[in-house]
């Protein structure tokens, strides 16, 4: 009885399918493609009611619907800017965290760097609370491809146990030989650790990257501590002001919101249960997008992964394009000619005025200038420094072709022309835009 049910509810089942079927298809029981196939001819007259530009929006109006184009592009995103420039990011993708004691994890950070991606290829990775001392070595907590700066805890800081900071760099980011740290200091307040980085990509707005990590214990006083760390930003900004500093690092209950004005605070995701207490400040607004990543062994933070959103200023302004005088011997001479050969009691007979006398012969000589002295219209980016001056871009020119001929002795001669005339210029600058400011 059971057997007889079953089998005519599957047939009910298959019947309902196959009228199904019949309804959508009008009839049809085996589904028509949905493809449309032309044949020569008709290929041939469509096209040839097209334009040209079949390609723009008014005349793709005018093919069938079935062969309109469709939009066709690569995935976006965040990520995928990443991905595709790799080891040369406009900022540098960095992993923050507070690691709770680097020694015992240095086999799980290995694994992340060998087998993820974001850990494989971030620019830098910051982590406070390393708990190194002296009698553990670098070769204990080395990692590959990643050069290791050490701030360990001293007895400055009046405490034996804990604490501590590093900053793990990447070699296809930054060549070890442009590390160079600036500050390493430990007090019972803060402990810091600041490195100059001069990475194979920059944008050309910056001239390095300043990287600063901080702890402050929990025990410090939130004050003192927020003044100490920006003082030592005052001096490294002042020693660079051209740099893009990024300080990172566990400041529990303390903050740079008062005490720094100018530095944007990037890390929006819990870092410890429902708290934000790793941050990451730089001197640019909207410079990163903070996402959070699982804790290294049993560490009770969570790691930040900072994915770098800056645009540099040539991809965010437009190019702008003046038209400028040649002012050579052969054209002041050709104008000179033309000035002198001018009859200029004709204008004092003409003019009844002195004004208009002056607004005559200023016509002149504007016609006379912009007949004479040719133009040329220079393409100005917005990321171009303003001491690169004509005189600076002949001698790179210069220093290219005897680069070509091999001559080192004649490379190194222009190379301290270049160094010595940049300097100049810069000098140059500096008194002109404070020329300025002492007329305003």
């Amino acid at each position: 009885m059971k057997m007889d049910i079953k089998y005519k509810c599957i047939c009910l089942c298959t019947l309902l399918f196959v009228m199904f079927v019949g309804v959508s298809t009008n009839g049809d029981f085996l589904p028509r493609t949905t493809r449309l196939q032309y044949n020569m001819a008709e290929l041939i007259s469509i096209g040839s009611k097209l334009p040209a530009n079949y390609r723009h929006p008014t005349c793709l109006k005018q093919l069938p619907a079935e062969m309109k184009l469709r939009k066709r592009g690569k995935r976006g995103g965040l990520r995928q800017r990443i991905r595709k420039r790799k080891h040369r990011p406009y900022l540098p993708t960095l992993i923050i965290g507070n690691v709770q004691s680097l020694n015992n994890k240095v086999d799980e950070l290995s694994a992340h760097v060998k087998f993820q991606h974001n850990f494989r290829t971030s620019s830098a990775m910051c982590f406070t609370e390393t708990w190194l001392k002296d009698d553990i070595t670098n070769s204990h907590v080395n990692i590959d491809g990643f050069d290791l700066i050490r701030g360990d805890r001293t007895k400055a800081s009046g405490k034996k146990k804990g604490g501590g900071v590093c900053m793990y760099v990447n070699r296809k980011w930054c060549h070890p030989n442009n590390i160079h740290v600036k500050v390493r200091s430990c007090s019972p307040n803060i402990e810091v650790l600041s490195v100059s980085l001069r990475p194979f990509y920059l944008p050309r707005e910056f001239t390095q990257v300043l990287l600063t990590t901080v702890y402050i214990p929990p025990s410090a006083n939130a004050n003192s501590a927020a003044e100490e760390v920006s003082n030592i930003i005052h001096d490294l900004d002042s020693s660079a002001p051209d740099a893009i500093h990024i300080i990172n690092g566990d400041f529990n209950h303390s903050s740079l919101k008062t005490s720094n004005n100018n530095y944007y605070q990037h890390v929006n995701c819990s870092t410890r249960k429902h708290k934000i207490l790793d941050l990451c400040y730089t001197n640019i607004s909207d410079a990163y997008k903070s996402c959070q990543l699982a804790p290294l062994g049993r560490s009770d933070h969570n790691l930040v992964h900072l994915i770098p959103k800056y645009r540099p200023v040539v991809q965010r302004e437009p190019v702008k394009t003046i038209s400028i005088k040649q002012w050579t011997p052969d054209v002041i001479d050709d104008l000179r000619e033309s000035l002198q050969s001018t009859d200029w009691h004709m204008f004092v007979n003409t003019n009844t005025s002195v004004n208009e006398l002056t607004e005559t012969i200023t016509s002149y000589i504007n016609f006379c200038i912009e007949t004479v002295v040719p133009s040329k219209v220079v393409r100005i980016y917005p990321n171009n420094k303003p001491w690169i001056t004509k005189t600076v871009k002949e001698l790179i020119n210069r220093k290219k072709g005897i680069f070509a001929q091999k001559n080192e002795d004649k490379l190194r001669e222009v190379q301290k022309e270049i160094k010595c005339i940049i300097r100049m210029e810069k000098v140059k600058y500096k008194r002109k835009v404070e020329d300025r400011k002492s007329v305003v």
